[in-house]
C-alpha cells in the first residue's frame, strides 16, 4: 500500500512539473520538442516507481560517529605529541631558570613531568624535582617560587649524598 502511494505521488509531482515547465516556456518555436520531452519524463513518472526499491538504507550513526572521533584522534596525534614535547621543553626551561635564581646548577637537579589522568579523564601534569641535599634548606622556597610560577603541583625529593 505504502508503494501504491509513493507510486502516485511520484506520478503527481512529475504532471506538475511538466505543467509547470510547459506555461513557463517561452517560445512556440520550442513547443514540439519541448511537449516530447516533457512527455517522456511524465512516461518515467509512471514506470520509475514500479522498478525501484524505496528502501532507505538503515544507517548506524552511533558508528559512525566513534569512527569519525577515531579517524580525528589518528590524524591529531602527531599534533599532540608535538606539542607535548614543546610544552615540556618550555617547562623544563622555566624550572631551569628558577632553579638558577636558587643557586642550582644544571646538572645538580633532575626534572621529572608525570602525566596523569583522573577518573573522568582529564589530563593533569605533576612535576617530581630532585634536589641535591645542600638545597634542602631552600626547598620551601623553591617549591614555592615553582608552583607559583608554573602553576602545577611540585613534589620535591633529594638525592643521596655519594661518598
Amino acid at each position: 500500500m505504502e508503494e501504491a502511494a509513493r507510486w502516485v505521488y511520484a506520478i503527481c509531482v512529475g504532471a506538475m512539473i511538466c505543467g509547470i515547465v510547459s506555461v513557463l516556456s517561452p517560445a512556440k518555436v520550442l513547443a514540439g520538442p519541448l511537449r516530447m520531452l516533457l512527455g517522456l519524463f511524465l512516461l518515467l513518472c509512471f514506470l520509475l516507481p514500479a522498478s525501484v526499491s524505496w528502501e532507505i538504507p538503515d544507517i548506524q550513526w552511533q558508528e559512525a560517529e566513534q569512527q569519525r572521533q577515531q579517524a580525528a584522534q589518528r590524524a591529531g596525534e602527531p599534533f599532540r605529541q608535538r606539542l607535548e614535547e614543546e610544552g615540556e621543553r618550555q617547562l623544563e626551561e622555566e624550572i631551569g631558570q628558577v632553579m638558577a635564581r636558587m643557586g642550582a646548577e644544571e646538572g645538580e637537579y633532575t626534572v621529572y613531568l608525570e602525566l596523569e589522568t583522573d577518573e573522568a579523564g582529564e589530563p593533569s601534569l605533576r612535576v617530581r624535582l630532585t634536589l641535591p641535599q645542600q638545597l634542602m634548606q631552600q626547598h620551601l622556597e623553591i617549591q614555592e617560587q615553582l608552583e607559583k610560577q608554573l602553576d602545577f603541583p611540585l613534589v620535591i625529593q633529594y638525592k643521596e649524598e655519594e661518598a
